[in-house]
């Protein structure tokens, strides 16, 4: 046995996983189901069926029940309306209504988590444009006393 290879045995793919072989994509087999557009669907179809994983059963509509589910909350007509924040009295008003409008459950958690992201930088945003504007006026005064001397 010094002399000798072993020879690894190869994986077998399960039966349920394996394509069929086909010598050009004309010929390759293809899933029976119609998509919305008309068409039908490019997949490759599921081992002795002739529809796809996603077309098989009632798969794709409970993926789209799902996907309806979590976006049904949301909807902008159910909102408070409100002016654009100005300033960090007008961003607590806004933040403040976010809370109680995901509490109702009128919001998405992930539109108001962007609000609150959002309402961090335009906080930010308001300290440093009220810094400068200080900053300007203090200079004017330092300007005006030097010029009275």
């Amino acid at each position: 046995m010094s002399g000798e290879k072993r020879v690894r045995k190869e994986k077998r793919i399960p039966r349920r996983l394996a394509l069929r072989k086909a010598a050009s994509d004309a010929e390759k087999p293809r899933c029976i189901a119609l998509a919305r557009s008309g068409q039908r669907c490019q997949s490759a179809p599921l081992q002795g069926k002739t529809r796809c994983l996603f077309h098989s059963g009632n798969f794709a509509r409970e993926l789209g029940a799902k996907g309806g589910r979590r976006r049904a909350v949301f909807n902008p007509a159910n909102l408070e309306p409100m002016t654009a924040p100005r300033s960090a009295a007008d961003l607590l008003l806004l933040l403040s209504q976010t809370i109680l409008e995901v509490r109702a459950a009128k919001i998405d958690t992930r539109a108001a988590n962007s609000i609150a992201y959002l309402g961090a930088s335009l906080l930010r945003a308001i300290e440093i444009s009220d810094l400068t504007a200080r900053l300007k006026r203090l200079e004017d005064r330092q300007r005006e006393q030097e010029h009275r001397k």
